[in-house]
């Protein structure tokens, strides 16, 4: 026969087993200010809210695909043309003359001799009927010119180098755009993929946020269940030993009857402020699990019962389908052995070669300090100047161009060649880490459905037994009353009942467990509530 205390252990075990890994926490500094409020009461259904808004688990899932979807934003970029815009300035203080030192400086000169020769032909009469001046000889030409340009305020010296300019511009746009680059347009696959299983992520993280919350809070419910079973048996424990003094008094039973039912309540209360430690212990982990401060005052809704539970049960092979489909874990795990098989192509697309369309247009300025244009009338050498403005299409001269350039890497030292045999490592790996996840999804799954099929035979036994215990102390009663039995058989009588009820009550607990472990295995929410999980 179990006794009541080796049960009370079974209950004390459920809780300690639930204070690994809690899934959320108060926020920082929250938990130390003392609670000035009523207590809060909640339900499982509120109990689960409360724990998908406040876990910081969930919270960190949701930053990760956050950044996840900016990774994923960021690999486009890579196909989107790219447009640079360039701008400078440049003042130029000294220019060396490009013909300085070789005989075509002189050419120069020749341009003069070129003028004289028009000038000439122009003064004689078999070229020109009507010429207007005479014949002048090279130097005097050259006085001419020169004379000119003096009477026409113009300083023929002030420029000795003709390829000085002051003031040099350019600006321009540069677009280039990606025509072909495997390891980019592998690259913005994975990335999909990758957010897609961050997404997933959250989603795992959430059904198990759910689901250690529904447990965590069952088990609070049974240690308060424990309890009020408790407080009615030491209550009739106490009845006893008054109806059992009482008796002494009279000298109908004898000082060892009295001494007895004593010690029996005083085991009673003793279980029973275990109970009462082990019921505020699964109230502070069900705080903790909920990110509620310890000193936060908590009253829970509802019992340990099935109503409203669902009973159907999926037939092994299809809840091993179920959880095949549905299972975010899997789902996460299939992701990322795709991610890894796309990082493969990415490295190995590094042996192909990178094709880019690009164009520029460019305008470049050259823009003297002295704008001033000179002209010299070639007979009369009269001189007329004029000032350009700063944007004269002279000083600015626009280009364009547009081309295709290929880069392609021909060795890096077997870089690509160990990077991809890494990389199918990795991806190896993730298939091995796959399979090992599906074994244990099948065995959960079975696991699950013999917990399952163990409780209801459970709850199907105790209660029977309940009822049979309950009106095996009611006659023991109705015989001690009569003086047909003895304190001795009442206390057993009453002991098998608390036995009874604890059995019941953990059957129950159990069932409920193993209906969320069920859940969680084919991957259903474990509880359905008004708010939608992440």
């Amino acid at each position: 026969m179990v006794s009541a205390p080796s049960i009370l252990a079974r209950g004390a075990l459920a809780v300690a087993s639930i204070t690994i890994a809690l899934p959320a926490r108060a926020a920082p500094g929250e938990a130390s200010k003392p609670s000035t409020v009523a207590p809060v009461e909640v339900g499982l259904e509120e109990a689960v809210e409360i724990a998908l808004e406040r876990s910081y688990r969930i919270q960190q899932a949701k930053l990760t695909y956050k950044d996840a979807e900016a990774l994923t934003d960021a690999s486009y970029w890579q196909v989107w043309p790219t447009v640079d815009a360039s701008a400078g300035y440049t003042r130029n203080l000294l220019v060396p003359n490009p013909f300085a030192g070789t005989g075509a400086g002189s050419l120069f000169d020749g341009f003069d001799a070129l003028g004289w020769l028009a000038y000439n032909a122009d003064a004689d009469p078999t070229i020109n009927p009507n010429p207007t001046h005479g014949k002048l000889s090279f130097e005097d030409y050259q006085q001419e010119v020169y004379n000119g340009l003096i009477a026409g305020g113009v300083d023929p010296n002030a420029n000795s180098n003709p390829f000085f300019v002051g003031n040099q511009f350019r600006a321009g746009v540069s677009v280039s755009q990606v025509l072909y680059n495997g390891a980019v347009f592998s690259g913005i696959k994975g990335s999909e993929r990758f957010l897609e299983a961050s997404k997933v992520a959250v989603k795992a993280e959430a059904q198990q946020v759910v689901a250690y919350t529904a447990r965590v809070f069952y088990a609070a419910l049974l240690a308060q269940e424990q309890t009020k079973i408790l407080d009615k048996s030491v209550a009739r424990s106490r009845d006893t030993a008054a109806e059992t003094a009482k008796r002494v008094s009279q000298g109908v039973l004898p000082q060892f009857a009295q001494l007895s039912s004593e010690v029996e309540l005083a085991n009673k209360e003793t279980e029973l402020f275990r109970a009462r430690n082990l019921a505020t212990s699964a109230m502070d982990i069900l705080k903790l699990a909920l990110g509620l401060p310890p000193a936060q005052a908590l009253k829970l809704k509802g019992e340990l019962a099935l109503a409203g539970q669902p009973a159907q049960v999926l037939p092994l092979s299809e809840a091993m389908d179920r959880a095949f489909e549905q299972r975010p874990d899997l789902r996460q795990a299939r992701l990322q052995v795709e991610v890894l098989e796309i990082q493969e192509d990415v490295t190995w697309a590094e042996y192909l070669p990178i094709v880019r369309a690009v164009g520029s247009l460019t305008m470049q300025g050259s823009v003297p300090d002295d704008r001033t244009v000179v002209s010299q009338d070639p007979t009369t050498f009269a001189v007329t100047t004029s000032k350009n403005s700063f944007f004269a299409d002279p000083y600015w001269n626009p280009s364009a161009s547009v081309g295709l350039t290929v880069t392609w890497n021909i060795f890096n030292g077997f870089l690509t060649s160990q990077t991809l045999e890494r990389n199918r490592v990795s991806t190896s790996k993730a298939r091995l880490d796959l399979g090992t996840l599906e074994d244990q999804v099948r065995v959960q799954v079975e696991q699950a459905l013999r917990d399952l099929d163990t409780a209801r035979q459970q709850i199907a036994t105790q209660e029977r037994n309940i009822e049979r215990a309950e009106l095996n102390y009611s006659h023991a009663e109705i015989r001690v009353r009569e003086g047909v039995s003895t304190q001795l058989e009442l206390r057993e009588a009453s002991q098998q009942l608390d036995q009874s009820r604890f059995a019941y009550r953990q059957a129950i607990h159990d069932y409920l467990v193993a209906r969320v472990s069920y859940d969680v295995a084919i991957g259903e929410p474990p509880v359905n509530t008004s708010k939608d999980t992440p």
